[in-house]
């Protein structure tokens, strides 16, 4: 027996890829793999930078994970109708590519295996750990049961006054950017911000704060344990 189908596209319906952006975990562009082969997109996705965090498991085993920030973008039209994308508002999705140090769920060790990997839609404005967040608050399931995992990033966000240990940070103008994923001195505390793509006016104003310095937590990280504790791995 056989079957006889047809199919076709109209070019003015279809969106083309015009972007495909990879960040690295401060905010900076690692690359524009529109174009790129798959083993160039893969090169620039191993070598960005990632947002590092840890969860606990529906086992309570607690689990290392990364994160990494890809945004693609889109033009209505191909062909002869691509004037149409200049027309027709682009469309752009921000995704959160999460990857995991272990199996989760209740199926790891199993023959089918837990989940290694996976993606989140971000909302606008938000950052690593704000989605990443979200992702642990939601509930996930897998082939037989539904479970949830708890984020447990171990990094403090706040310690003791660090002034007297870290003095040759400078005070932050307001205008300066602020990237999710760094560490500052916030009124003498290490804060590791959430923010991102805010400035220091915006950050003081959220979060109640006085003044903002840097924090270059490389030139300590060896001579102060809670520096250390806090440092991104």
């Amino acid at each position: 027996m056989t079957t006889q189908s047809w199919g076709y596209f109209l070019p003015w319906t279809q969106w083309r890829q015009i972007a495909h952006r990879i960040y690295n975990a401060d905010g900076s562009l690692a690359g524009d793999v529109a174009a790129f082969p798959w083993d160039q997109y893969s090169s620039v996705k191993d070598a960005a930078t990632k947002a590092q965090f840890f969860i606990k498991d529906f086992d309570e085993a607690k689990i290392g994970a990364s994160t990494l920030i890809e945004e693609r973008e889109w033009r209505r039209g191909t062909g002869w109708f691509r004037w149409l994308g200049f027309i027709v508002p682009k469309k752009k999705r921000r995704s959160l590519d999460i990857h995991f140090d272990d199996e989760v769920g209740p199926e790891k060790g199993s023959w089918k295996g837990g989940l290694i990997g996976t993606s989140i839609e971000m909302l606008p404005g938000e950052s690593h750990e704000q989605a990443f967040r979200r992702y642990c608050d939601e509930e996930h399931r897998s082939k037989y049961r539904k479970y949830r995992v708890t984020f447990a990033d171990d990094r403090s966000r706040e310690v003791a006054d660090m002034t007297t240990y870290m003095p040759d940070e400078r005070v932050l103008p307001d205008d300066y950017p602020v990237y999710g994923g760094y560490m500052y001195l916030a009124d003498g505390k290490v804060y590791h911000s959430d923010w991102h793509g805010v400035t220091v006016a915006e950050l003081k104003r959220r979060e109640n704060f006085k003044e903002i310095r840097s924090c270059n937590w490389r030139r300590y990280n060896g001579t102060n344990q809670q520096i250390a504790d806090l440092a991104p791995q």
